[in-house]
């Protein structure tokens, strides 16, 4: 067989400077990436935030696509097939809901969008029989367990919010992945600790400075007002208590035990130290029931974890030591840039590849920053605000 080029995209479909639709939410298809995955071996992958300079950016990664290609040294001939993050139907119901609020916009979907901006940048015609959807966390498994190197393991992938799941299990094992169970989006881990991170104050994306916060402060103090808000049931489950505000039950339930939320700039106090110690022990408690369950059913030994949530790195350090496993991997990109290497992958597949897993032993995967002399001019435009030392 000859050699197979795979595409893996993810982003919705902004450009850099406009929305699609205006007033699109900034979580709307976040961490918009791409990369090229030869015959299951991942050759380049790139951010567009990195080009952009927009964190977390959603825009389409048309500059990624660009640097992927520049560091494979291929064109759009060279491509094989073209993968996406997430099923073509979730896409454009998204996209549909966004439209039927906004009559002035023409009502393109995602298969065309995709298609036109391929053209109009790189003039590059993809057939539709080249691009392929993929399910989001079957995309985040396949990335993770291949990347892993391991012939066999537990993966779990735990995020705010797939088309459905917000986490799932699978056995990997004989390169295929086979699913065990599923999370609903209520009960969404993911969107647990996002609703404690806007109750300190913080953003969307922010997550990372509550998980650093949080050892400064005493999980004890609100121990009892958290478990109040998850049960753990038998088989690995557990209920995220319901709440008339929809998914944020923090804030509501820290509200009514008169906890205002913090406003941005506001001096951090003991308080808010203590209620990110909770929330981060809320969730490794969880996780741990999750895992602990699934560890012992399938004696499995070996984890697999992908989705935001494996980005917690507090939380991966109490899996670590918990014994459950004797190793443990976490892909680089956890996040929803590396579901776009997922969705290479099974486009891969689907088109008769077979991947063995092999370990990532890099994530120098980008463009590079250039010769010395490249770096100096671009930092003598900043002269006036930094001093740079060459050590």
């Amino acid at each position: 067989m000859n050699e197979m080029l795979v595409l893996g995209l993810n982003g919705n479909f902004s450009a850099a400077d406009t929305d699609l639709v205006d007033g699109m939410m900034e979580y709307f298809f976040h961490d918009a990436a791409a990369c090229l995955v030869r015959d299951g071996e991942l050759i380049a992958a790139v951010e567009e935030e990195r080009l952009n300079r927009i964190k977390k950016t959603t825009k389409f990664p048309i500059n990624a696509i660009r640097a992927c290609l520049d560091r494979a040294g291929v064109t759009p001939a060279d491509i094989d097939a073209v993968g996406y993050y997430f099923p073509e139907e979730t896409i454009d119901l998204s996209l549909n809901l966004l439209y039927s609020g906004n009559s002035s916009v023409p009502t393109r979907y995602s298969r065309q969008l995709i298609k036109e901006w391929l053209k109009r940048e790189l003039d590059w015609d993809l057939p539709d029989d080249k691009l392929f959807y993929s399910p989001h966390h079957l995309a985040h498994a396949q990335s993770t367990f291949t990347r892993s190197g391991m012939s066999e393991a537990l993966v779990v992938v735990m995020d705010a919010a797939g088309e459905e799941n917000s986490g799932t299990v699978y056995r990997g094992g004989d390169r295929r992945l086979e699913s065990l169970a599923s999370y609903s989006i209520p009960k969404s881990l993911g969107r647990l600790y996002l609703t404690a991170t806007q109750q300190l104050g913080y953003g969307f994306g922010d997550e990372y400075k509550v998980m650093g916060l949080a050892p400064y402060g005493d999980p004890a103090t609100y121990r009892k007002i958290f478990k109040s808000i998850y049960t753990l049931q038998e088989k690995g489950n557990y209920e995220i208590a319901p709440s008339n505000l929809g998914l944020n039950v923090v804030g509501p339930t820290l509200f009514e035990h008169g906890i205002s939320p913090r406003r941005k700039g506001e001096e951090f106090t003991q308080q808010h130290m203590d209620i990110a110690a909770g929330i981060q022990e809320a969730v490794e408690t969880i996780v741990l029931h999750v895992l602990a369950y699934w560890a012992e059913l399938t004696g499995l030994r070996k984890l697999a974890f992908g989705g935001g949530v494996a980005h917690n790195s507090s939380l991966n350090g109490v899996i670590l030591r918990s014994g459950l496993f004797d190793e443990v991997f976490v892909h680089p990109a956890s996040h929803d840039s590396g579901a776009g290497e997922g969705a290479a992958l099974l486009a891969g597949q689907q088109l008769g590849a077979a991947h063995t897993p092999s370990r990532l032993r890099s994530a120098d995967l980008g463009p590079t920053l250039g010769t010395p002399r490249h770096i100096e001019t671009i930092l003598e435009g900043w002269s006036s605000w930094i001093k740079v030392e060459q050590l």
